[in-house]
């Protein structure tokens, strides 16, 4: 991967004879991001180095989609960035520097040029509401079955990801005696809202197999699933063996997905008083934009501004409490922790790993500039 001491153009590779839609389609196309030094193991141990611990997201799992309850959430002890990198390189882990765009000048620049980009190729007059994510992964690690309320875009830029989407069931009452025809529409609704029933943010069934497409994403290629599609992940590789998985993770409201996403919210409360709900067909696309529709939005604004505010919905990791600490001293899964460290300063480490080399673009006097 080469320096540059500019941003390209355009970091997006768009083909203009295809016409997927956001909210509809699964959106893939390529991009530039693998050309960026900061996404070096270099430029990643410098930026974790520098980035607030509370900021930092350590999960490790099983390897069976059917068992979430082995999802473990971790804090970050006294390690540096590189050991941290050679850590997850060579266990089963996932790493997420959460909101970027916030904590980092170089990739709010970076969050928003792609935003526009892509909103540029689907003729979305005005966005809002950016939010990204930076994720590192294992080989081999994954995420549990999950749906987002708004279109989502993994950037991959380095090695590769399996993306596995399922249908939605029309019917929203799962336990019917029906044959499973995809994820219940309910429970994607349970979703959005934030109501989670079990330690996973979607109910997982192996038969939904049987159903699933699969997507592959390498690096310097990048996928948007559509809004309220069920879909889970898995970073290709043995554990312990290949390449790790970095994506950068970006999110926005347009008009359109605003409507919908507050359709699904408010229509909580008119299942509650035993009104209608809501329909969806097999690919997850909802049908709402009707008079009723537009009550529903309404309710929404009115009642739920709390969960309207977000960009991201919450995880399952977020309900849990860190249980190790990643700690190059000792086995992290044989260390209990006794009090939280979330708040600890960013490693002292950081002060002597520093590049400005790394962010050229932005003249950094040392890297802990990337953050305002």
């Amino acid at each position: 991967m080469s320096s540059t001491s500019t941003l390209p153009d355009y970091l997006m590779r768009w083909d203009h004879h295809q016409t997927p839609e956001l909210m509809r389609d699964v959106v893939q196309t390529s991009h530039r991001l693998t050309e960026i030094s900061l996404f070096t193991d270099e430029g990643l141990a410098a930026l974790i180095d520098c980035y607030p611990h509370s900021m930092v997201e350590v999960t490790t799992m099983g390897n069976n989609p059917v068992y979430p309850s082995q999802l473990r959430r971790g804090e970050l002890g006294p390690i540096g960035g590189q050991s941290l990198l050679d850590l997850v390189r060579g266990g089963r882990f996932r790493i997420v520097l959460k909101n970027t765009n916030q904590m980092s000048s170089f990739l709010q620049l970076i969050t928003d040029r792609l935003i526009g980009e892509l909103a540029e190729s689907q003729n979305i007059d005005q966005t809002h509401s950016h939010q990204s994510d930076l994720v590192i992964e294992s080989p081999g690690a994954m995420t549990y079955l999950d749906c987002d309320g708004i279109p989502t875009v993994r950037w991959q830029i380095r090695g590769s990801h399996r993306i596995l989407k399922y249908p939605v069931s029309p019917s929203d009452t799962p336990g019917s005696g029906a044959p499973l025809s995809g994820v219940s529409a309910a429970a994607i609704e349970d979703r959005v809202c934030g109501s989670f029933r079990h330690r996973t943010s979607l109910y997982y069934e192996p038969l939904l197999e049987d159903q699933a497409t699969e997507i592959e994403v390498v690096a310097g290629t990048m996928v948007c699933m559509p809004a309220f599609a069920p879909h889970r992940g898995i970073a290709n590789g043995a554990e312990g063996m290949g390449p790790l998985s970095v994506s950068l993770l970006t999110r926005f409201f347009d008009d359109r997905s605003r409507g919908r996403y507050e359709t699904v919210v408010g229509n909580q409360t008119f299942r509650r008083l035993g009104g209608s709900s809501l329909v969806f067909d097999a690919n997850g696309l909802l049908a709402g934009f009707d008079a009723l529709g537009s009550l529903k939005r309404f309710v929404a604004r009115r009642f739920h501004q709390s969960t309207l505010g977000r960009s991201a919905l919450p995880t399952a990791a977020d309900l849990l409490d860190p249980t190790f600490q990643v700690n190059p001293a000792a086995d992290p899964f044989d260390r209990e922790l006794t009090q939280s460290s979330s708040d600890m300063p960013a490693s002292s480490v950081a002060q002597a790993n520093t590049s400005t080399a790394l962010f050229p673009s932005l003249s950094f006097p040392n890297a802990t500039s990337l953050f305002t």
